[in-house]
């Protein structure tokens, strides 16, 4: 569980503290706490910062926003756009591949987080990334109590917690006297 409103201010505190200047907006509400990987989620962050300011010709823009069941976590640059050549000749292309991992990594039943980036129309590179909302409540478990055949004795049988609903749960079976 990550709190936006102090992990966004955590996420710019990773930027480097002389150019680019690294803006953070929150123009519009988004939930105050959403479910996912902290520190895989810092690590993408991080490496999409990085990009960013190495890009940027003056600001760097860190936002999020809730779109359709989604958290999404958007870094934005000024730079010449996608396709420009690395002022630094640092690029391996590992951080945009770190970050495609981390968002695909994030799943809601059949919800899978991605990763996107597009030149934006002022100039600069729009980075995203897209993280499914958690269920907010979890399926009620189902209790099925059946005779056992023998008089005075009856089971329980309740399912046990599970990572992937898809999985066939194990139960947790009760033998009672009835």
């Amino acid at each position: 569980k990550l709190n936006l409103y102090g992990g966004m201010a955590q996420i710019k505190d990773m930027a480097v503290p002389t150019n680019p200047r690294v803006k953070l907006l929150q123009d519009v509400p988004v939930p105050p706490f959403w479910y996912l990987d902290r520190r895989l989620v810092s690590m993408a962050m991080e490496a999409a910062l990085h990009n960013a300011s190495r890009f940027a010709r003056r600001d760097v823009t860190l936002r999020a926003r809730e779109d359709d069941g989604y958290l999404v976590l958007v870094v934005e640059d000024d730079g010449p756009g996608l396709g420009a050549v690395d002022p630094n000749d640092h690029s391996t292309g590992l951080g945009t591949m770190l970050c495609q991992a981390v968002a695909k990594a994030h799943r809601s039943a059949d919800r899978v987080g991605r990763a996107t980036m597009q030149n934006r129309p002022e100039g600069g590179v729009r980075f995203e990334l897209w993280f499914p909302r958690a269920p907010t409540t979890p399926p009620a478990p189902r209790l099925f109590i059946h005779s056992t055949g023998t008089p005075g004795l009856a089971e329980t049988s309740l399912p046990l917690a599970r990572s992937d609903p898809s999985a066939r749960s194990p139960h947790l079976q009760l033998t009672t006297r009835t």
